[in-house]
């Protein structure tokens, strides 16, 4: 028996740190200031937006005044953006920049969407070149802005660059291309020149067919005459009950949805397999 609840305790016990990880409270924004270090939050919400709009990238601030117990500064990282969700999801170019000030470790979390533009070493050495001597004289808000200085940089050249090759293989034309512009010109000319044969003969035929209509409504008008003049009226009432006016039936309905504004909604439901960097000071 004494073996048997030595065995489940041992259990329990391994267990306990998976369930004792401690819950991740919802953002309140780009930057979640938990250890209060920055003077002008603010300002760094407004560069935050700013290089969403110039480079896509979603980033996400946040500072704690200790890691979670039992929990290192990646794997908390990496938790914290997979919950929240940073970044879109269809192009994973989420960014979390992480603050523990007790242990005094950092972190910057890429999604693997951008790791073309920002690569792990690049990561590590923003932190230790930029970051890191900012920190060490307690100049957070100095520090968080010579790293986003340092990734818009980076971002944008990368942006540029992609640009440029872009731009370089469309001014590389085919050396058939031509050959195929005419060929395809010369058949839709075709195609035009075909169509209006068949409308000129069409319109040839409806003509003659009406010219001879004409020709026989004479010979029968005198016969008619007295039928006509004893009918005028029924003829004249009828033709107007008869008369088919084209109905227009179709309608288009517009849904319209409000939009549920807050001071934060949520991130763009992007993911992050671990890349980045960490670092102290």
């Amino acid at each position: 028996m004494k073996k048997y609840t030595l065995l489940a305790f041992c259990l329990v016990s391994l267990a306990t740190p998976c369930w004792a990880l401690e819950k991740i409270p919802e953002p309140i924004g780009l930057v979640n200031d938990g250890a209060q270090v920055f003077k002008r939050p603010q300002d760094l919400e407004s560069r935050l937006f700013e290089l969403e709009k110039t480079t896509g990238a979603e980033m996400a601030v946040v500072t704690r005044p200790a890691l979670p117990q039992d929990e290192s500064v990646e794997a908390y990282s990496t938790r914290l953006f997979n919950q929240w969700g940073i970044g879109k999801k269809q192009d994973q170019n989420g960014l979390l920049f992480l603050l523990a000030l007790k242990e005094r470790k950092m972190r910057l979390e890429v999604g693997s969407g951008l790791k073309a533009r920002l690569s792990d070493q690049q990561a590590q050495a923003l932190l230790d070149q930029a970051v890191k001597p900012k920190f060490k004289q307690q100049d957070y808000d100095g520090g968080l802005a010579a790293a986003l200085d340092q990734i818009e940089k980076k971002l944008k050249q990368k942006s540029l660059q992609e640009l440029e090759a872009g731009v370089a293989t469309y001014a590389e034309p085919d050396d058939k291309a031509w050959i195929w512009g005419l060929a395809l010109l010369g058949a839709g000319a075709l195609f035009i020149l075909f169509i209006g044969f068949w409308i000129l003969r069409f319109v040839i035929g409806f003509f003659r067919s009406f010219g001879k209509a004409i020709t026989v409504a004479p010979s029968t008008k005198a016969k008619h005459t007295k039928h006509a003049t004893h009918t005028k009226h029924t003829t004249h009432t009828s033709s107007t009950d008869t008369a088919i006016y084209p109905e227009d039936t179709w309608r288009s309905s517009f849904s319209s949805e409000s939009d549920s504004s807050s001071s934060f909604d949520s991130f763009g439901g992007g993911s992050s397999d671990g890349g980045g960097a960490s670092s102290d000071w």
